[in-house]
């Protein structure tokens, strides 16, 4: 009798596991609320948009990544690297975006950018990565009109 409880326990455990693993919500990164066709809401905000040639990585109920196909850093000019979009009970909570620029072949440097929806706050910093150093990277705080300098002077724009 305790052998047939613990099958039968090991087998509704097993398809729970496997049915929430295929029903797992998906973040559709076409047609989903807040992915490409968000990106003209995200002009009127001010918000960087979703780049045409990005695809969603790691895309689930909570969101995405958006960034080029390979996942990787392709360029060392200044570019718009990434955007991660955070998904709360179907709700958009906010966005990260970072923009990346060597600076040298032992210095690189990201503007990162994070809009909160509710409370309509703008929150940026600059990291600057120093190559096979320890600690490896330095974190400075940017306020809003900083973080464009830095992009502009890079030749970039936020939106």
């Amino acid at each position: 009798m305790k052998k047939i409880y613990s099958i039968t326990l090991t087998v509704i455990i097993a398809g729970l596991v496997i049915g929430y693993f295929l029903n797992k919500p998906k973040y559709d990164s076409d047609t989903d609320t807040f992915g490409r066709s968000f990106n003209e809401t995200r002009i009127k905000l001010g918000l960087p948009v979703i780049e045409e040639a990005w695809v969603a990585h790691n895309s689930d109920s909570l969101g995405a990544v958006w960034m080029n196909k390979s996942h990787v850093v392709e360029t060392k000019d200044a570019h718009h690297f990434a955007k991660k979009v955070r998904l709360g009970k179907g709700e958009l909570l906010n966005e990260e975006d970072s923009f990346n620029k060597y600076l040298n072949d032992s210095v690189a440097s990201r503007v990162i950018y994070l809009y909160t929806f509710d409370t309509k706050q703008w929150d940026c910093e600059l990291n600057i990565h120093y190559f096979r150093a320890y600690p490896p990277s330095k974190v400075i705080p940017l306020t809003l009109v900083q973080a464009d300098s830095i992009l502009t002077d890079w030749g970039l724009r936020r939106n």
